[in-house]
């Protein structure tokens, strides 16, 4: 018995120490580093997408589902001190763990999900010694040992089994339909247009794009850098440009999740950050990444560019623009040592995800603000209107069409622009397009039998 006592007072002190670090990172994130509390953030978006309560019909808040979850392990690892309560917080963080492994499995985290397994069966193994130390267990009733830790292996291989059942109830459309992909089109205008050493990247002016794909996902993204570093004598188109180029080359080695395109965003600005010589600017982001057998797209944005989701004629979905204040984006940069903390500087992390299931025949449109602040929604649905079917010549002319347009009205001094509107709403005296680089990419989606 007093080796039991002992291993059952090293498993609760571990135990305890785990569940409290994790509920405080959770509940009060200045406490630890900034990086950790931006990870978690992340990471809970993607937990929404896949929650059991989707089922329902209710798809819960980040923010609230990250201070639930931190409230239950609080409450949890507080109740495994004290033994009279212990064994109701065994059960409490069992169907906790439970829950994160069918989570990381819906999301094919398998390698996460090891370590939320293994506490899993740590909070079995610790049941079964506090039932042994507390009826002083004879040889004839080992069974009941047995039986405990058989109940924690079911409850794990449910979990699992669930996750599994749930990815195929949560997106029945994969293994009913057969796989879709983009047909893009590329166009935008600025004072000079000129093309990167890399073939598939264009920029317009202190715009990027690229598109790229790999054995699961076809990917599109733009950038806009902030041209007010031409002030210092640096190129601002180089920032954006190099960042899209990295993105590419990120997506097509196929080494990164991409059901979350942050991780796209944040392993290029590291590269950036990285480099012996520092590439100094700033620029926004936006991905936006299709899952070809889900027939889902995943996003992130950081900053005013954006992109539209358009089925039948409307816009079911849209992306959140981020703006400190009016006419000043969030954006990635790398300033020069003589003006680091001068000069704004968002995480990566700082962007806006989503998730959205895609149909055969949607339009996702990608642009940088030059096009969002001329042409209105209506304007750009006038446009997809008229795309009637799949062609790659057709959808290019989609995109040059719009981008015309935008290009045209930005210079046009009596014309009532969406930029104009927000201007006025912010009490700002203007009227007029807003002259910017204009990139715009227009994305079909298709399934592979149409396109052959």
């Amino acid at each position: 018995m007093g080796v039991v006592a002992i291993l059952e007072k090293v498993v609760l002190i571990g135990l305890i120490a785990l569940f409290m670090m994790a509920s405080l990172a959770k509940l009060f994130p200045s406490m630890f580093p900034e990086e950790v509390g931006a990870d978690m953030n992340q990471k809970f978006q993607q937990y929404c997408f896949v929650c059991v309560t989707i089922l329902f019909g209710y798809q819960p808040n980040p923010v609230t589902y990250k201070l639930v979850t931190g409230i239950i392990e609080l409450a949890g690892g507080l109740a495994l001190i004290l033994r009279d309560t212990r064994k109701v917080g065994c059960v409490v963080l069992i169907i906790t763990m439970a829950g994160a492994v069918q989570t990381l499995i819906c999301l094919k985290e398998y390698k996460e999900s090891v370590f939320p397994s293994c506490v899993f069966l740590a909070l079995c193994f610790l049941q079964t010694l506090s039932d042994i130390l507390d009826k002083n267990f004879c040889t004839s009733e080992d069974y009941r040992v047995m039986q405990s830790l058989a109940l924690g292996w079911r409850l794990l291989s449910r979990a699992i089994v669930s996750g599994i059942h749930n990815e195929f109830q949560l997106k029945p459309r994969a293994k009913v339909k057969g796989p879709v992909q983009f047909v893009t089109g590329c166009s935008g205008f600025s004072k000079s247009v000129t093309k990167t050493p890399n073939f598939k990247n264009w920029s317009f002016g202190d715009d990027a794009y690229f598109v790229a794909k790999n054995t699961s996902y076809d990917v599109i993204g733009v950038a806009d850098g902030v041209g007010g570093w031409r002030n210092y004598g640096i190129d601002p188109a180089a920032f954006p440009r190099t960042l899209m180029n990295i993105c590419e080359r990120v997506v097509v080695e196929d080494r990164l999740n991409l059901s979350s395109p942050i991780k796209v965003i944040e392993a290029s600005y590291q590269e950036l950050l990285e480099q012996k010589t520092p590439l100094i600017g700033s620029s926004t982001a936006c991905i936006v990444a299709l899952n070809r057998e889900e027939r889902r797209v995943y996003s992130a944005n950081l900053g005013d560019s954006g992109f539209l989701i358009i089925r039948d004629g409307e816009i079911v979905h849209r992306s959140e623009e981020q703006q400190h204040y009016f006419n000043t984006p969030f954006q990635l940069a790398v300033a020069p040592p003589s003006q680091q903390g001068l000069v704004l500087s968002d995480s990566p992390s700082m962007a806006d995800s989503s998730s959205f299931p895609v149909e055969e025949g949607d339009v996702i449109m990608l642009g940088t603000d030059g096009l969002f602040d001329n042409l209105s929604e209506d304007m750009l649905l006038r446009h997809i209107s008229e795309l009637q079917d799949h062609k790659p010549e057709s959808v290019q002319q989609t995109a040059s069409c719009i981008a015309e347009e935008a290009h045209l009205l930005s210079f046009d001094e009596n014309y009532l622009s969406p930029f104009a509107l927000s201007a006025i709403d912010m009490g700002i005296d203007f009227i007029g397009g807003k002259p910017d680089d204009i990139t715009v990419v227009v994305a079909k989606i298709t399934s592979f039998s149409d396109s052959i």
